[in-house]
């Protein structure tokens, strides 16, 4: 791609018109050429991609795709089998408890602890010195080397004969280790996108937990060798001699960088390169920087990021060297702890997948509240183990695998390091700090398991539960630092030159997160994408129809950045859409603002970049009063109707009546027909439009939002028929998209304008609409009647009170936060969804649901269903005590809500979610996981009645209770899955639609065998009197 600009590469300080006021960090901003602004080997290459790529949009996606699988493909499996290794290295100490280590070293006292700890000792010395030695060099030679070392010590441990030696060996493991994590995270963010990271990063971390199962199958397999050695030094030296053999096998195929990467083309290195410019953080540096390191350890954040290391890794300390001993204490033998220790973690593997599956569907600013949420489990599973009687062997292992899932909430935390810390130098440090921390958690957790406290541990678990609690609540201050920090990069931006705001300048100019004016802290799941769209390149012209600036004194069209040239003042025209529900208001201008369309948007009513949602339920008059005050100044209104609902067709008359008794003649009004690639559908035909868009004297056109047909066109017409402007200007508007990017972290104002001086304005993909929703667009205008005006032209409002004009000049920083659309949902409405839930029908997103699944529903129901289940095995158990002995004290049997928290959570959200993966990989039906989770969650309503109906003492009607509730939801289940999975292979249907009803029926029998039972799990009664006779 040429440059239609190229002096703006070679200076870009053209903008700055006067001097600026001295600044710390100034220094990274000074107006130098581009080329010397890029701080990275290989810099000509990086150079050659930015001038190729250099413009938002100019990646072909399906080029993007590919190269995303193939990075997925060469990286991904080599950085998960390193994190095996690196998982069964640290468990064989814990194995070899079990095989007799403590015994042959004579180890007493806490010397069996101190080894668990001193291994970190090596770390904590060794974790700084490592990442400024692998900044210094090809990262994945030292991480390959590092990996070499560490499995030949770990093959000299078996070789130990005392405390005093295997010590001294674990503490140069420790050291050799300590560059593992920060390696793998630092190789993660130089190939992947921010909002990539968290995926990848618990793609690679998942194989912890298979670490944690294979060491278990390790474990047992040498448990069953009969040797001249002790089986616990066996298990050292295959253990170690793996290791080993793989380092020198990831020295031979690991990339040290993109520009180097084997087996990739030219260009698809260019295109590797190119996507890493949205991180605004760098790819590769190794001169290490000492401003950097200075701003690293006066930067607040670095000392929270150590401390979520080490608060986050006290439990890890001590359950990674604690858990066969723990398990082995409820009662089981030595073989029968090593297989217990499988099931342990491919719990860690869910725990991870799970999170990264939620943290990447949930709505924006959800990465902390993601986090926060997986710490539930390991709460309620630490209290359940703590409280539960010491003969509930069962239910106390069920809870100590339920303190799994702080590892997802970790994993997710990893990501918030690499896409909020720019700088090599500060990521390299910043990253060593949290391992730092890691390490003196690591260090501090094993001396919580005192001997004396077995098999409970009542101090260790306790540590467990209190470190994990503190956790839960660092996240949300992380949340609040990061929100404050963006707040303060709006600030000085409203006051920067745009040479400053160039993207391309910034990107690879190995600056600080701090330095780097367009760096944006990121609790969102999406990429930072350019915050101030005017500026987001120097050579992209931003001249969509409803956003470019006529210039009087010349023909030619502005470039970004270039609007100094005019200080005309700017004048408004409002752009009004209306229509029925779900006739794709919002996809309209999301296809003409990203080019882009997305089957998993959400109806809401209105448009609001995600600021404010509101539902409207049958258009009634309290809310359709609104309405004239939205259309009163408008200019344009669009009305559209869906081509093949001839309802929304015939009501488009109403629309066009409540415009003209608002605004007379004195508005352009166009009839819209959309959805013209479900032409096989139609109820509207063309002919139909054309007469009745001459009756109504408007104009009109057919278009699809889906595929992008005649929607330029579209906004070109309504260019051509707004007063002023040249044709000229408008036709190359309508063939360019709006640069519209979201602010990571940020909430958004419910109605903002864009400044091009001040660079303030933050929006975001919006949510499509319904129920009789609009949205409205205001197109700027200069005094002369040209349309023109930067991307300050657009503003999209939603109606949210009374109030007939929202305050314009409300602060991005203080608007109101935006519900989830999934949440934002009226609660009569979820009470009416529920009832009809109890009826197995088909269809229900589409006919109960409009169309619009909520996930408020769901949540609420599977939450009522815990509590009910709970509630009535509570009772059911305190009757059978009553019946076995009147004069026994009954007590609570709080193990019980965690077995019911993790059967129902995991089978309504996990399954849903697995079962959605399992049609994205065949490549079957269309629907979001947003549907899959409101299916299940709805069809497990009928479960809440039939537990209280549970209460009666009749063992058979129980039994015929819970049959009925599992047909009835399953037959909804099948009805509503069924149609999603009918386009795919009959083969597949199939095995899907019978893993659906297998589940389903096995969660049945689960509940009513733990809940729905007189005979309740860690509970020791005589049989129940009642029952007996009949069916327990």
């Amino acid at each position: 791609m040429s440059n239609p600009n190229p002096t703006q590469d070679k200076d870009i300080s053209t903008h700055i018109d006067e001097p600026q006021a001295e600044d710390p960090h100034r220094k990274a901003l000074e107006p130098v050429p581009l080329a010397e602004r890029i701080k990275q080997q290989h810099a000509d290459l990086y150079i050659e991609a930015l001038e190729r790529y250099g413009e938002d949009g100019s990646i072909d996606p399906e080029a993007e795709k590919r190269l995303k699988r193939k990075l997925d493909m060469r990286i991904l499996p080599l950085l998960g089998i390193c994190y095996f290794f690196y998982y069964v290295d640290k468990t064989t100490l814990s194995y070899a408890a079990i095989f007799g280590i403590k015994t042959d070293l004579k180890l007493v006292g806490t010397e069996y602890s101190w080894l668990s700890s001193i291994f970190y000792f090596g770390w904590l010395v060794w974790a700084i010195p490592s990442n400024l030695i692998m900044q210094r060099s090809p990262p994945a030679y030292y991480l390959a080397l590092n990996i070499f070392m560490w499995g030949v010590l770990l093959m000299c441990q078996a070789a130990a004969n005392n405390f005093a030696s295997l010590a001294a060996l674990r503490i140069l493991s420790g050291a050799f280790e300590a560059i593992a994590d920060p390696a793998f995270m630092l190789i993660t963010s130089m190939y992947y996108t921010r909002s990539e990271q968290p995926s990848r990063i618990s793609a690679w971390y998942c194989f912890n937990g298979l670490g944690v199962a294979g060491g278990g199958l390790i474990g047992y397999g040498i448990g069953h060798v009969k040797g001249a050695l002790a089986s616990w030094r066996y298990e050292f030296i295959i253990v170690g001699a793996v290791c080993a053999g793989w380092g020198i096998v990831l020295f031979l195929l690991l990339p040290n960088s993109p520009a180097t990467f084997k087996g990739f083309t030219h260009e698809e290195k260019l295109l590797m390169i190119a996507r890493m410019r949205k991180n605004q953080t760098g790819v590769e540096n190794r001169r290490i920087k000492w401003d950097q390191v200075v701003e690293t350890y006066t930067d607040y954040k670095t000392y929270m990021f150590c401390f979520l290391g080490f608060i986050a890794n006290i439990p890890n300390g001590g359950i990674s060297n604690f858990s066969t001993l723990v398990i082995q204490g409820l009662g089981f033998n030595t073989l029968q702890t090593a297989l217990l220790g499988i099931p342990q973690g491919v719990l860690v593997v869910i725990w991870i997948g799970a999170g990264a599956i939620v943290n990447q569907y949930l709505p924006k600013n959800s990465r902390t509240i993601v986090c926060g949420l997986f710490m539930l489990p390991t709460i309620s599973g630490a209290l359940g183990f703590l409280l539960a009687p010491t003969n509930a062997y069962v239910g106390r292992l069920i809870c100590f695998y339920l303190t799994g899932s702080y590892q997802a909430s970790f994993v997710i935390s990893l990501s918030l390091i690499t896409s909020n810390t720019g700088g090599q130098t500060k990521k390299m440090l910043v990253s060593g700090m949290i391992w730092f921390g890691a390490c003196v958690g690591n260090i501090a957790g094993p001396f919580f398991y005192k001997t004396d406290q077995a098999p409970k541990y009542q101090m260790g678990i306790g540590s467990l539960l209190a470190a994990n609690i503190i956790e839960f609540l660092m996240f949300f201050a992380f949340r609040y630092a990061f929100k404050y920090e963006n707040r303060k990069k709006q600030e000085a931006r409203e006051n920067a030159p745009p040479a400053d705001l160039n993207l391309n300048a910034t990107a690879f100019a190995d600056m600080t997160d701090k330095q780097n004016p367009n760096f944006e802290y990121g609790l969102v799941r999406r990429d930072s994408r350019a915050t101030y769209p005017l500026y987001s390149s120097p050579n992209r012209r931003i001249l969509a129809i409803l956003a470019a600036r006529h210039v009087r004194t010349s023909d030619t069209i502005p470039a970004a950045g270039d609007f100094s040239a005019s200080n005309n003042p700017l004048k408004k025209f409002k752009l009004v859409f209306l229509g029925e529900q779900s006739v794709g208001k919002t996809s309209l201008i999301t296809r003409f603002m990203y080019d882009t369309f997305d089957n998993t948007y959400q109806a809401t009513i209105g448009i609001d970049f995600l600021s404010k949602t509101m539902y409207l339920e049958d258009r009634t008059e309290r809310f359709r009063s609104l309405i004239p005050s939205y259309i009163r100044d408008s200019s344009v209104a669009v009305i559209v109707y869906d081509i093949t609902n001839r309802t929304s067709f015939l009501n488009t008359s109403k629309w066009v009546d409540d415009v003209r008794n608002e605004r007379g003649q004195d508005v352009i009004i166009v009839l819209v027909g959309n959805k013209t690639d479900l032409n096989d559908k139609r109820q509207v035909t063309p002919e139909d439009l054309d007469k009745r868009a001459k009756e109504l004297g408007v104009m009109s056109i057919e278009t699809s939002a889906k595929a992008g047909h005649n929607v330029k066109t579209l906004f070109k017409k309504i260019a051509m028929a707004l007063p002023g402007g040249s044709a000229e200007v408008k036709d190359a508007a309508a063939n360019q998209k709006i640069d519209v990017s979201a602010t990571p972290g940020e909430e958004l104002p419910q109605a903002s304008s864009y400044n091009p001086q001040s660079a303030s304005t933050h929006t975001a993909k919006p949510s499509s609409m319904s129920h009789g929703g609009y949205a409205v667009v205001d197109v700027d205008e200069d005094p002369a009647g040209d349309i023109g005006g930067s991307t300050s032209g657009l503003e999209f409002k939603t109606f949210l009170s009374t109030d007939p004009a929202p305050n314009r000049s409300t602060s991005p920083n203080t608007a109101p936060q935006a519900p989830s659309p999934y949440f934002d949902v009226d609660t009569n409405i979820v009470l009416k969804r529920v009832g009809m839930a109890m009826i197995p029908r088909e269809g229900f997103v589409a006919e109960v649901c409009d169309g619009q699944i909520d996930l408020y529903g769901p949540f609420w129901t599977l939450t009522t269903l815990i509590l009910s289940l709970y509630t009535t095995s509570t009772l059911t158990s305190s009757i059978t005590h009553y019946l076995a002995s009147p004069n026994t004290p009954i007590s609570s049997n709080l193990p019980l809500l965690s077995t019911a928290t993790s059967v129902v959570y995991f089978y309504g959200l996990g399954v849903p979610a697995l079962l959605w993966g399992a049609t994205k990989w065949l490549k079957v039906g269309e629907w979001g996981v947003a549907e899959a989770l409101g299916v299940y969650g709805y069809a497990m309503t009928v479960f809440v009645p039939i537990s209280l109906l549970c209460l009666i003492p009749v063992g058979i009607l129980r039994w015929a209770l819970v049959a009925a509730a599992a047909a009835s939801s399953g037959y909804f289940l099948v009805r509503n899955i069924y149609p999603v999975l009918a386009s795919g292979d009959n083969k597949a249907v199939r095995l899907l639609i019978i893993a659906v009803v297998v589940l389903h029926a096995a969660v049945a029998l689960a509940m009513k065998v733990l809940f729905f039972s007189y005979t309740v799990a860690g509970v020791e009664v005589s049989p129940d009197p009642i029952e007996e006779p009949l069916l327990r």
